[in-house]
């Protein structure tokens, strides 16, 4: 079955693949693996469960209600990310880039986001019960409502 992975705005095909069983984590996966940027990829609504993502490229993607728990995302690249009510619960974030992203009541339940950078974020209602903020870049993210119970806050900077 073929997956395309569409331009958010211009409908544009930024990648496609053609694969028996195919699946859009299997097409997203494929993508990240041979160095295929998804900056202003459409991607709302995505199962990315358990993906690897790593050193990902996301800018400007719209990756609204996507579930991406358990997904291995160290180094990847939201820039200015639309992740409005994502489902990022035990995710590897560690070391990535997700400055300006909208991350309005997104699920960090026990995510790693060690070394993250999250300037500027839109936090608003975001859960980070229990998540690893250590050495956390928070400098003016929006904090409103944000649960940080339990969450791990050594080093991080707001």
């Amino acid at each position: 079955m073929k997956i395309e992975i569409k331009h958010k705005d211009t409908g544009e095909v930024l990648y496609s693949l053609d694969a028996e069983n195919n699946t859009i984590k299997q097409t997203v996966e494929a993508a990240v693996k041979n160095k295929i940027s998804l900056a202003f990829a459409d991607l709302c609504g995505a199962n990315l469960r358990g993906a690897d993502l790593v050193d990902a490229d996301f800018r400007n993607a719209n990756i609204r209600g996507a579930n991406l728990s358990s997904a291995n995302l160290r180094r990847a690249n939201f820039k200015c990310a639309d992740l409005w009510c994502a489902d990022l619960r035990v995710a590897d974030l560690s070391g990535a880039y997700l400055a300006d992203a909208d991350f309005n009541r997104a699920d960090f339940r026990l995510a790693n986001l060690r070394g993250a950078d999250m300037w500027g974020c839109d936090l608003r209602s975001a859960d980070f019960t229990g998540a690893d903020l250590g050495g956390a870049d928070l400098t003016l993210a929006n904090l409103y409502l944000a649960d940080l119970t339990d969450a791990n806050k050594e080093d991080a900077t707001f």
